[in-house]
């Protein structure tokens, strides 16, 4: 939801609702979710195109192996930002532009891959430096 005449924007992803106040300032929340997500689901990355880190929110419906990792346009993986058993519920990851090594990855367009229970989810992203 957008009020361009008070300047602020509210938006979310799952198990967060966030505030944007005339572009300069985010407040995000926890929303009190008390049922397990019915379904997988891999939000869009936000904010995209992104700087300096953006945020990835994915949910699973029950207990399940989970890998989230970032691939190049070559297919090779860049980066692991998850890789763990996880209960059901709702889920967020922070890719701050690195690779496995910590250093910055140049400017691109970049996948973002949830695998749970050998079920795949990719998005795209885009970094801008």
């Amino acid at each position: 939801m957008i009020n361009e005449k008070l300047g602020w924007a509210v938006g979310g992803t799952p198990g967060r609702v966030y505030k944007f106040d005339h572009a300069t300032s985010v407040e995000t929340w926890p929303l009190a979710l008390t049922a397990p997500p019915e379904a997988f689901y891999l939000a869009p990355n936000y904010p995209n195109p992104f700087n300096a880190g953006t945020r990835i929110a994915y949910s699973i419906p029950h207990e399940a192996p989970v890998k989230v990792a970032i691939y190049d346009l070559s297919g090779r993986e860049v980066a692991v930002l998850e890789d763990a058993q996880k209960p059901a519920g709702f889920y967020e990851v922070a890719w701050e532009g690195r690779d496995h090594a910590g250093r910055e990855v140049p400017s691109g367009v970049y996948f973002y891959k949830l695998r749970a229970n050998f079920q795949d989810l990719s998005r795209k992203l885009l970094l801008l430096r």
